[in-house]
């Protein structure tokens, strides 16, 4: 048999061939560039036949993996302990073959990396590989705790994502105080203490300063606007303090203003509207007629505080209030909203925003008030509605004139002039509006 023909068979596919074969020499067949095809197996066995007679032997398993580029891996970790805002030390990402070979040539070995976190991110995240290796120098974590960093591919979706080892991220320098829990916004009382709140020492990026400089200050609050009592100054306990004894004794806004006694920093402001609630404040007042201002109104509320308006412009143009009216140079809408102040023990309230229209007013004259005497020049008034600006009046009888002295909206004051021809008797005085709008009104011409 040191002649025979031995040929391979196996339970995997060749390359190139089905069955390679060799003639042995002294007994030896030497096989060499055998490859094996198709998906990557574990447990690929060869089996040698010998021809003429002698029987065949199997090999042991042959665990077998793909050259082709396959995933991602992290051939330089980046580090494992890092500070808040500095950029990690330089760290590699590379295309692998299936058993962690790094591929430095062929495809996918020019693709573009790009890395992820479940903390936040910022420099440069993504970099394209030199021969299979991209490099990342400017990579900078503004999270604190344990960070893993996840490279994809951006280039193949075939290419299996890494991760990382942990890198443990430290705070920064503290910068400012920031109500981490904020107090109430509303508060019903004057004399229990407000529900507890936190204030925090942070740094740049709001990370809490939980075991570095910081993380034992003492933190102070206090307001300019209303009376405090209580543990108004507490020591933090890792970069957090928290208030559990505040109480306000003044009714109304409250602005609480935190401040770190220990350095320095930035402070916080928060805003309590403290005491009972009023019953719900309603704007009243949603129908007016243009020219003649709105006397704005509201119902509910409670209390002795002062109730002020504001407006914003709708389908109405020149929205405005004077003297707690609304005047308008337009018809159409405008949103009103109405506050009450806090008083004794009721908090500041708010109207919801009501909208409000403004209309055109028929013109009404009623009655003239006042003689009219003929052959004189004398003043006179007509009563009516809708009166607005400076309106044209005519009569309909000769040599009588009339202008506009004064107008209030629902009083039209005038001086007439009557001829002494004028024959005595009931007359009509017209009122002629800019826009076109007329109203008559009857008269006695006296001798």
């Amino acid at each position: 048999g040191s002649t025979d023909t031995i040929a391979l068979t196996s339970n995997c596919l060749f390359t190139g061939t089905s069955t390679p074969s060799v003639t042995a020499s002294a007994g030896v067949a030497t096989f060499t560039n055998l490859e094996f095809q198709g998906t990557v197996s574990t447990n690929c066995t060869l089996t040698a036949n010998s021809t003429p007679s002698l029987p065949p032997i199997q090999s042991n398993a042959i665990a077998v993996s793909s050259t082709a580029p396959a995933k991602l891996g992290f051939s330089v970790q980046p580090p494992t302990t890092a500070a808040v805002g500095i950029a990690l030390s330089a760290f590699k990402v590379s295309t692998e073959q299936g058993n962690g070979t790094v591929l430095t040539t062929g495809p996918n070995t020019a693709d573009t990396i790009s890395l992820t976190s479940t903390c936040k991110l910022t420099g440069t995240t993504t970099a394209v590989e030199i021969a299979g290796t991209a490099t990342f120098t400017n990579v900078v974590i503004q999270s604190t705790g344990s960070c893993t960093l996840v490279a994809s591919d951006l280039t193949s979706s075939l290419i299996a994502s890494a991760t990382s080892t942990a890198v443990v991220v430290s705070a920064g320098a503290p910068t400012h105080v920031a109500f981490t829990t904020a107090p109430p916004t509303s508060y019903g009382s004057l004399t229990a203490p407000l529900t507890a709140f936190k204030v925090s020492v942070e740094d740049v990026y709001g990370n809490v300063t939980a075991t570095s400089l910081g993380s034992t200050d003492s933190i102070q609050i206090t307001s300019t606007n209303c009376t405090l009592t209580g543990t108004t100054t507490v020591a933090a306990v890792s970069g957090v303090a928290t208030f559990g004894a505040v109480t306000i004794s003044t009714p109304g806004a409250c602005v609480l203003t935190a401040t770190d006694l220990s350095r320095p920093l930035t402070t916080a402001q928060a805003t309590v509207q403290v005491g009972q609630p009023q019953p719900t404040l309603v704007v009243s007042s949603t129908k007016g007629f243009f020219k003649t201002p709105l006397k704005l109104t509201t119902t509910g509320g409670a209390g002795t505080g002062a109730v002020t308006f504001t407006v914003v412009t709708g389908t109405a143009k020149g929205c405005a209030i004077v003297n707690g009216a609304l005047k308008t140079t337009s018809q159409g809408t405008c949103i009103v909203t109405a506050s009450k102040a806090a008083s004794g023990t009721y908090a500041q309230t708010t109207s919801a925003a009501t909208t409000v229209t403004i209309g055109a007013q028929l013109l009404r004259a009623y009655r003239v008030i006042g003689p009219v005497y003929m052959g004189h020049r004398m003043v006179i008034r007509v009563s009516g509605v809708g009166f607005w600006g400076h309106p044209r009046v005519i009569s309909n009888t000769a040599g009588f004139s009339a202008r506009v002295a004064h107008n209030n909206g629902r009083l039209l004051t005038l001086i007439i002039t009557s001829s002494p021809r004028n024959r005595v008797g009931i007359h009509v005085l017209v009122i002629i509006e800019p826009n076109g709008q007329r109203a008559v009104v009857r008269f006695m011409l006296r001798p």
